[in-house]
């Protein structure tokens, strides 16, 4: 997560719970919307789409083929190559012997 600058305060929290704990005096929150760069510092308007104004690195993390939203993708056409589980059982048979009644 990336430090956000609440305006209520002035406070810089990853998040709106540690802004709660970290805040010296019972206040309403406002929503962050100044964030601070991981790689650089500096300190910009709130943007999950659009890369840091000075060093041009992209601070949300990318997407991942492997793991959306805890449900998992397990599309072998973007899986990696050097991935195990893009191969596992492609090799297993399939019985044809007729099942007796």
């Amino acid at each position: 997560m990336l430090p956000s600058r609440f305006p209520c305060c002035g406070l810089l929290a990853p998040c709106d719970v540690c802004h709660d704990e970290g805040a010296t005096k019972a206040h309403p929150m406002e929503i962050a919307t100044r964030m601070v760069c991981g790689f650089c510092s500096k300190e910009q308007i709130f943007s999950s789409t659009k890369p840091c104004v000075r060093c041009g690195k992209h601070l949300s993390g990318s997407r991942s083929a492997h793991w959306e939203g805890g449900k998992g993708c397990r599309n072998r056409l973007t899986m990696s190559r050097k991935d195990s589980k893009k191969y596992s059982q492609l090799n297993k048979t399939v019985s044809r012997r007729k099942p007796t009644n």
